[in-house]
């Protein structure tokens, strides 16, 4: 995850956003949070960025976790689409790859897949 985050800091700082990684609070509605391993947002001054927890984002990313993977691929999902996240990532961590379900990539090409130039 660290190299996703300094592979996406320096680009979405030059768009006048901000990248963040876990743990930062993200509240899906009013008594409901989660805690994305990355979350990005487009421009730093958006409102949703708050100091105790933020209220969205343009870009959530997961980490699957092997002990668990159906809460982080159905029951999160469904949480990021409730809170109007337009882009989801999942990863499935591998010994030096990252796994976007059935698409492998290495490392360095991540930064070319989530491109916050990109994002809606």
């Amino acid at each position: 995850m660290r190299h996703l985050f300094l592979s996406l800091f320096p680009q979405t700082a030059e768009l006048g956003g901000t990248v963040f990684f876990a743990p930062l609070r993200l509240r899906i509605r009013a008594g409901k949070f989660r805690e994305p391993d990355l979350v990005l947002l487009r421009d730093a001054g958006d409102p949703r960025r708050g100091n105790d927890f933020w209220t969205g984002a343009d870009l959530v990313v997961e980490v699957v976790s092997p002990d668990d993977p159906d809460r982080d691929l159905r029951r999160k999902r469904a949480d990021y689409a409730e809170a109007r996240i337009p882009v989801t990532k999942r990863l499935t961590v591998r010994i030096t790859l990252l796994s976007n379900f059935t698409q492998e990539r290495n490392l360095s090409m991540w930064h070319r897949f989530i491109d916050p130039k990109s994002l809606p």
